[in-house]
């Protein structure tokens, strides 16, 4: 299930993204660059962004495994628990996102990465 993340998602949101951050970002970056971009914003941080951004969480089975979110045309955050990778979680959110911004009129889709 996808649905809309609300403001008692937020902490559970950051500790994805951290986890997913650090999980992830090797062999590609340096560890102590993935720390670093990892711990870039406080907890706090991401009641803003569900504030301020089109936000969607992915559960399944009543566990948040992922989120999404989105600005105008641009997919600017994915993360995905490193447990539920590889699981596809990641492709439904990106499909959800995309199929939300071509509702809203947009032509294109724009992934930050």
């Amino acid at each position: 299930m996808i649905r809309p993340a609300i403001a008692a998602d937020a902490r559970q949101l950051f500790d994805i993204r951290r986890a997913a951050i650090l999980a992830f970002a090797a062999p590609a970056m340096r560890a102590d660059r993935a720390v670093a971009w990892a711990d870039a914003h406080p907890p706090a941080w991401m009641h803003a962004v569900i504030r301020e951004r089109d936000v969607h969480v992915l559960e399944r089975a009543n566990t948040t495994v992922g989120w999404v979110s989105a600005i105008g045309c641009r997919v600017d955050g994915l993360y995905v628990s490193p447990p539920h990778a590889g699981g596809g979680a990641g492709r439904a959110l990106l499909a959800f996102a995309e199929e939300e911004i071509a509702s809203r009129g947009y032509a294109e889709v724009v992934l930050e990465a």
